[in-house]
């Protein structure tokens, strides 16, 4: 079930449980926009992260598609779904790939599930995973459908700024 919500998704309304923040990124290695700025100025442990894999494991792990888990507390994690082809601008104005957020939201949903089914690990159970997301400003009629068809069977918090 999906809920708007007014805040910003980096700070999850919801405090019980794994909370689990999506982020869509490009695989261009260019952290740099809006929501990446705000990321970094509240975990700069993710940028780093993320530039030191991404010249690390280039060719394994950076794949169209692909989400890349960061974990900022033990029960608050950063899921950041592969699904721009390149930077976005005047020559790339529509870089977002479907079938790559599509991939990208099952890989997460997969990874989401092992975590609730690890009660032992987390003490948690499965009603205590919460998926948290900020409207996205380019692209959103293309996003929204996909999270409420992907995403129906969690918590699901829909907020309005990063």
């Amino acid at each position: 079930m999906i809920k708007e919500v007014e805040g910003s998704v980096l700070n999850p309304i919801v405090e019980d449980g794994v909370r689990i923040i999506l982020h869509l990124i490009n695989d261009a290695n260019a952290w740099g926009d809006t929501c990446c700025i705000k990321i970094s100025k509240k975990w700069p442990e993710i940028e780093s992260y993320y530039r030191q894999e991404f010249f690390r494991k280039r060719s394994q792990v950076f794949k169209m598609g692909h989400t890349i888990w960061y974990f900022v507390q033990p029960k608050l994690a950063v899921a950041n779904i592969m699904c721009q082809h390149g930077k976005y601008g005047q020559f790339n104005p529509k870089p977002l790939k479907k079938k790559a957020l599509e991939a990208g939201l099952d890989f997460m949903i997969e990874g989401a599930k092992r975590i609730a089914g690890d009660e032992k690990a987390l003490d948690i159970n499965r009603e205590l995973v919460t998926l948290h997301a900020a409207k996205e400003e380019r692209d959103w009629n293309v996003i929204e459908p996909i999270y409420r068809r992907k995403l129906q069977e969690f918590d699901f918090y829909l907020y309005d700024s990063f």
